[in-house]
């Protein structure tokens, strides 16, 4: 063998020997144990802790035994999406402190796994239980940090669902503003990606939006629009009913009395509507029952008020009958029974409270103030002490929101800054090894012509002496 081939031989043996014992260490490595509990098994207790046919009881029982074998498998992307699964089925059933339990221990283990969408999901549940127990700012907060995660991520579906949710929380302090032009992003994402349910209930949003913000000619466009979206996705006759039930409340809220009664009457008369969401249809009565008071002279007391309670209270809706009982106190009120009146306010007042609503609270307050002459200085002072509370609260949430929007939006441009910058930093870089490169080149070339001069001078010189 020639010898300047003999370093490439030795370089390839020690290739070759090194490969060898890595292949050794791998094969002396024992294979793990598989994991006792089978994925499979968990997966089918989840299920059947979701199944609304089943009573809580046996969904309860089914979510405890998933979760309790979840517990000791690897933390993986396997056990984050049980805990993921878990969390919202604990949410849905609902169980609030098993919920708390492991949507806690579901955050802690997506930080320390680095899963930014199992960390986004979890934010997500969280957000939702804050709502649903009227904790609006720390719901706001998690909606909008599992927002810039999903943005970051490029899950623009999800990251559009949590706009929309924002919104909601905004219109429930009065941010109407606010709450539209996150409905308008969200709109824009659903729009992109074609999400035709997605954009029905946006735009249902953006109709009570309007609505709130008294421009019931956009809103009626509004709701015209979800119809639209709502029949290229799926008829659903729930959802069309809730539509045209918005509908006829825009045109009430305008004091178009005639128009909502038509809207009203189209609601009830919808096929199945007691069925398909007796909530709804309870309302929608009540509805057409105090258009038939608003735009009589001398009206009867409406029996769809009475339909309204007797569902409602079946299914205990008590927003539900918080507003028919309300209705009924201003028909009192309005033929001048102030005992009935009293009595009717006072339960309103009642299931007000139950369900957080400050605002039927209020005109509860202000009704009874009114038409109890014994108790009105009372009623007035409460009115007045909580009437202030909820304006500084509110005040306080719309501040927080503002000061959320503006951290967010000064994290994207110092991003922004800072990419502009790496990208400025690369280019210089680039430039600066491009131009070493070329005076290597050129040296590199003036040394190799001054050294073939040298040599042709040197052979032209042993020439002359040969």
């Amino acid at each position: 063998m020639s010898l300047h081939l003999l370093p490439y031989r030795t370089f390839l043996i020690s290739c070759f020997l090194f490969i060898g014992s890595i292949s050794c260490k791998e094969n002396s490595t024992p294979i793990a144990e598989v994991q006792p509990v089978a994925t499979d098994s968990i997966t089918i207790w989840i299920k059947k802790g979701r199944d609304k046919s089943l009573v809580k009881e046996i969904r309860k029982i089914n979510l405890d035994k998933a979760f309790t074998k979840t517990i000791p498998l690897e933390q993986d992307t396997s056990y984050l999406k049980n805990l993921s699964a878990l969390s919202l089925a604990y949410l849905r059933l609902p169980d609030n402190p098993k919920f708390r339990e492991v949507n806690d221990l579901l955050i802690a283990k997506a930080k320390i796994l680095k899963d930014s969408i199992a960390w986004a999901n979890a934010l997500w549940d969280r957000g939702l239980f804050y709502e649903r127990i009227s904790v609006m700012d720390s719901s706001f907060i998690d909606y909008d940090e599992a927002h810039n995660i999903y943005i970051a991520k490029d899950k623009k579906l999800n990251a559009a669902k949590m706009l929309r949710n924002m919104a909601v929380i905004q219109n429930s302090v009065r941010d109407y503003v606010q709450a539209e032009i996150n409905l308008v992003r969200a709109i824009e994402y659903f729009k992109e990606l074609e999400e035709t349910k997605d954009l029905y209930r946006s735009y249902n949003s953006l109709g009570i939006t309007m609505v709130n913000l008294e421009n019931y000619d956009e809103a009626l466009e509004y709701y015209e629009e979800a119809l639209k979206y709502l029949d290229a996705s799926e008829p659903n006759e729930k959802f069309r009913l809730r539509v045209i039930n918005n509908m006829g409340m825009a045109h009430l809220e305008n004091e178009e009395f005639e128009k909502a009664a038509d809207y009203f009457t189209q609601a009830v008369n919808l096929p199945k509507a007691e069925d398909n969401d007796p909530e709804t249809y309870g309302r929608a009565l009540t509805n057409l029952g105090i258009t038939k008071v608003k735009r009589s002279s001398n009206p009867e007391r409406p029996e769809e008020y009475d339909k309204a309670l007797f569902i409602l209270d079946a299914i205990e809706d008590y927003a539900g009958l918080s507003k028919t009982l309300f209705a009924l106190a201003e028909y009192y009120t309005l033929i001048g029974d102030s005992t009935k009146a009293t009595e009717r306010a006072q339960h309103a007042l009642n299931f007000a409270r139950k369900t957080n609503n400050h605002e039927r609270e209020l005109a509860a307050l202000q009704l009874l103030s009114q038409v109890d002459n014994e108790h009105s200085r009372a009623y007035s002072k409460s009115y007045m002490k909580i009437h202030d509370s909820l304006d500084a609260a509110e005040r306080q949430l719309k501040n927080k929101y503002a000061r959320i929007r503006f951290e967010t939006d000064e994290a994207l441009a110092m991003n922004e800054l800072l990419a502009r910058q790496r990208i400025w930093w690369l280019s210089a870089a680039i430039g600066f090894l491009l131009l070493a490169l070329s005076v290597y080149i050129i040296a590199a070339q003036r040394a190799r012509n001054q050294k073939l001069r040298f040599l042709q001078e040197q052979q032209e010189t042993n020439q002359e002496i040969f």
